[in-house]
């Protein structure tokens, strides 16, 4: 059988101007995980798949270089890989999420620019919960949670090409580690968006597959964490 080890991006920057690239902390995840697969012998992969963001390719970048595998693996960035839309669903769900006591006083942070990590959790959960229930009105060009999981799902058939007995890194999003779960599992959409905020910074989840069937082998692991920092969310 063929394996994917997918991998949850670093800490990101949430609360700066620019989310997208890692905190130092997200790069000492990144490069604590690519250690423990050097030294565990575990650095045997044939691939690597990308997804668009920048964090992505950073968490690439920290993790190859600490194995010793730059150029070396079969490179492919797959812009199916990317995390689902927050900022457009936010903004389809403000006027609902200012008239909850539990979301109004994180958006008033989050639109100020003092977002705490704990107010990312609120808005994403909350956001992310209308959106798996198709309850939000979304304008055009926006993303529906189905299309979401249809565009998971594509990019699951291109990575199950990778040929039998190979391995390969994913690095993705917490949300796209949550779909592929979910296509193995067989999720509901809402269980499949409930599992995404379940998903640590730089933790891995691996899947096995051949060419009728994938499975789940592990999920949202951090076998390469030893101190309590280094664990996040956001």
């Amino acid at each position: 059988m063929s394996e994917l080890w997918v991998v949850r991006h670093g800490q990101a920057s949430a609360g700066s101007s620019n989310y997208d690239q890692l905190s130092a902390l997200g790069v000492e995840q990144c490069r604590t995980l690519g250690r423990y697969l050097a030294r565990e012998g575990r650095g045997g992969f044939d691939a690597i798949y990308v997804g668009p963001r920048q964090r992505h390719r950073q968490t690439e970048e920290a993790l190859l270089e600490v194995m010793g595998s730059v150029g070396r693996l079969a490179r492919h960035e797959l812009v199916e890989l990317d995390e689902y839309p927050f900022l457009a669903l936010f903004r389809s769900a403000r006027d609902v999420l200012l008239r909850l006591p539990e979301t109004r006083r994180a958006i008033e942070r989050f639109e100020a620019g003092q977002a705490r990590p704990a107010d990312y959790r609120v808005l994403l959960e909350a956001v992310g919960r209308f959106w798996a229930r198709d309850e939000l009105a979304l304008p055009a060009g926006v993303e529906p949670c189905e299309a979401f999981r249809a565009r998971i799902d594509a990019a699951i058939a291109q990575m199950r090409r990778i040929g039998r007995g190979k391995r390969a890194i994913v690095s993705t999003s917490a949300g796209a580690v949550a779909a592929i779960a979910g296509h193995a599992m067989n999720l509901s959409a809402e269980a499949m968006i409930d599992l995404s905020f379940r998903v640590r910074n730089s933790s891995v989840t691996r899947l096995l597959f051949d060419e009728r069937r994938i499975s789940l082998l592990t999920f949202n692991e951090l076998p390469h964490i030893e101190e309590a920092r280094l664990e996040t969310f956001f």
